[in-house]
């Protein structure tokens, strides 16, 4: 379902499963992907976005709120 979401919506995606929406881009055109656990950009976005910070070595991640994109003006 996050997908779907992400392709008519032109949203970013933040996942460890990259490859699967790899597959997805090839078919179908995804606005981004971030592999937060190697903290890079598998698909670039064409505008900026700033994902969350992560670090797998903290066992309770701080609560951050999730980047959002605004309505181009």
């Amino acid at each position: 379902m996050i997908a779907p979401v992400s392709i008519v919506q032109q949203t970013p995606i933040i996942t460890n499963n990259v490859n699967h929406f790899l597959a997805i881009s090839e078919k179908f055109s995804i606005a981004g992907v971030f592999d937060l656990f190697s903290d890079r950009w598998s698909i670039k976005p064409s505008f900026d976005v700033f994902p969350p910070p992560y670090n797998p070595n903290e066992p309770d991640q701080p609560k951050v709120a999730l980047p959002t994109l605004q309505a181009p003006s």
